[in-house]
């Protein structure tokens, strides 16, 4: 059975980034703030998903519209 996986991305040159992932929503928040701190709220997302990679796959397209890079 999967688990809930948190994952950090940042939109960066018109894509979204996967910057870090982690089982625990406190440490990617912790992630942010230690390397992220300046960034606007508008520039990234934590994402929530099952722990494969599809599932983050599918997370990206979706902020992505559709598009993949």
């Amino acid at each position: 059975m999967s688990r809930k996986y948190y994952t950090l991305v940042v939109h960066e040159d018109g894509w979204w980034n996967v910057e870090f992932g982690s089982y625990s929503r406190a440490e990617v928040r912790e992630n942010l703030d230690d390397y992220w701190y300046d960034l606007p709220k508008s520039q990234y997302r934590i994402l929530a998903t099952a722990d494969d990679q599809a599932a983050i796959n599918a997370a990206l397209r979706k902020l992505e519209g559709g598009r993949w890079s």
